[in-house]
């Protein structure tokens, strides 16, 4: 039987969260940009990963990718 739930759409905040996440930012580095407490870092980061049927944080870039949240080094400017 697959464990894998059907993903559902990230609120913008969580979406926000997945970013930092993937630039590397601890619980409390988020927390002092976002203004939120850690714990409600935390919060964000598990209904995150329950939300996307996934375990590990660096599964996030995986799913980042496939949902136009990571944006490749060379576009992030925008289009000329």
């Amino acid at each position: 039987m697959s464990r894998k739930k059907a993903e559902r759409v990230l609120t913008s905040r969580e979406r926000e969260i997945v970013r930092l996440i993937i630039d590397g930012k601890t619980n409390r580095q988020m927390a002092a940009e976002l203004k939120l407490s850690v714990n409600t870092v935390r919060a964000h980061r598990a209904n995150i990963m329950a939300a996307v049927g996934i375990r590990k944080s660096i599964q996030l870039v995986g799913y980042a990718m496939r949902a136009g949240l990571l944006v490749p080094p060379g576009l992030q400017g925008g289009s000329q």
